[in-house]
């Protein structure tokens, strides 16, 4: 993410749920940067709809390879799972995982690179140039990435 003198933020992150228009149940995880004053942060952060999303004490940087995972882990009876949400930083060896109830519709699954909402209006977008999702996970070609600078590979 390229520093900025104006309020600038990313996120990207990963969910579960919350796709279709009556599907209220969302859990994601993922992180945040911004830029301000020419400063940057960065955060790591889970979510499960309709509550607030929780800040976690994994160290996100710039350049870090980090690996977000959601997953099932049992059901619990027919409406509510047990879910395991894990951030992985492969740069730095940095762990967090969390296990959580949670009633998911599991009708969808995505991976977001967005300008997230600060204080109740959607933010400016800042330059994060390109993010990588592996298509390991999904076989579609050309969806593994978000760029910035153009609208093709």
């Amino acid at each position: 993410m390229m520093p900025s003198n104006t309020a600038t933020y990313s996120s990207q992150w990963i969910g579960i749920g919350g796709f279709f228009s009556r599907d209220n149940s969302l859990i994601k995880t993922g992180t945040l940067s911004y830029s301000d004053y020419g400063k940057t942060y960065y955060s790591a952060w889970y979510g499960l709809l309709p509550a607030s999303s929780t800040i976690t004490n994994f160290n996100a940087k710039p350049s870090d390879i980090t690996q977000a995972e959601i997953f099932v882990v049992k059901i619990i009876n027919s409406t509510t799972q047990e879910l395991n949400i894990t951030l992985n930083d492969l740069t730095e060896h940095e762990h967090f995982s969390i296990l959580v109830n949670y009633s998911s519709s599991l009708l969808s699954a995505e991976w977001i690179e967005e300008r997230p909402e600060v204080n109740g209006h959607l933010s400016t977008l800042a330059n994060f140039n390109i993010s990588y999702y592996g298509n390991y996970y999904t076989g579609v070609p050309y969806t593994n990435y978000a760029d910035l600078t153009s609208s093709s590979p």
